[in-house]
């Protein structure tokens, strides 16, 4: 199984010649109105324009700093997760789809936005900025309609909380070992492994076959190369919505794998700082 992290997006020569202009509503969203924002957004507009339905109104755009790979757009119904400037759309999120907002101190300068629910994560430079972003989209998941009562927990909402980056960053942390790029991928690397030798108890357990052939399809290999990080979270999402009997099981999974992680003999703690790669592992290095 091969990872890597995803490589920074360099804004093409033309990005920096003019040309396109911003409308005058867009702009007014665009949280960080630096030269390089209007730009990129200008050469997405009228993508997004075209996503938007009928008396949608746009709220708020906000653009990824650092690699510019993301683009944030929150209307008054939904958020929009896009790339380049917004000429990609990678996702329409429901308010009902966003169980939480955080914002997080990277250590380095910058700030990350956690959306949970849809997984988003997103980096910033300005704490003001990413903290207005997280406002925006809190805003929203409070328009989600009211809960139907079912008197079943059958469909469930995902009981699991969002494991990337929190998760990983916590264990890194409480054993002392650097939140490298490098360290963090090999660590959600041998989560993966985890999760998926327990996905194929699961299948053996419940006699599904072709849930298995399905699942391993998906995510053999690591899963979309562009969900590297959130691969763990994507097998629970998949898991929890096939059986609610793996409900229980995979609430119980995680801080069995975290108990794991953080004995005295883990691979955290006897990796001397580096946490090797599940083929190094598998090899005997």
């Amino acid at each position: 199984m091969v990872y890597r992290l995803p490589e920074e997006r360099r804004m093409v020569m033309g990005l920096f010649g003019g040309g396109e202009s911003l409308s005058e509503d867009f702009r007014m969203a665009l949280v960080d109105d630096a030269a390089h924002h209007r730009r990129l957004v200008a050469k997405g507009e009228q993508d997004i324009r075209s996503y938007l339905k009928d008396h949608e109104t746009v709220r708020l755009i906000a653009v990824e700093d650092f690699t510019a790979t993301r683009t944030l757009v929150v209307t008054d119904r939904r958020l929009l997760v896009t790339r380049k400037g917004g000429r990609l759309l990678d996702r329409s999120v429901a308010p009902e789809e966003i169980r939480g907002v955080e914002v997080r101190p990277t250590g380095t300068g910058s700030y990350l936005l956690v959306v949970a629910g849809p997984g988003t994560t997103v980096k910033f430079q300005r704490p003001g900025v990413a903290y207005s972003v997280g406002e925006a989209v809190e805003n929203l998941a409070r328009r989600r309609p009211p809960a139907a009562s079912t008197g079943s927990d059958v469909a469930g909402e995902r009981a699991v909380p969002v494991l990337y980056p929190g998760f990983y960053l916590d264990l890194l942390t409480e054993t002392g070992v650097p939140a490298t790029p490098e360290n963090v991928v090999n660590l959600i690397e041998r989560v993966f492994v985890m999760v998926m030798s327990k996905a194929d108890e699961y299948f053996g357990q419940l006699g599904d076959h072709a849930a298995a052939r399905r699942f391993h399809e998906r995510f053999d290999g690591g899963g979309p190369e562009d969900r590297v990080l959130n691969s763990v979270d994507d097998m629970v999402d998949w898991l929890w919505a096939w059986n609610p009997r793996c409900h229980k099981p995979l609430t119980h999974l995680f801080p069995q794998i975290q108990e794991l992680l953080l004995a005295p003999n883990s691979l955290l703690r006897t990796g001397n700082g580096r946490i090797s790669t599940w083929a190094e592992y598998q090899a005997g290095s």
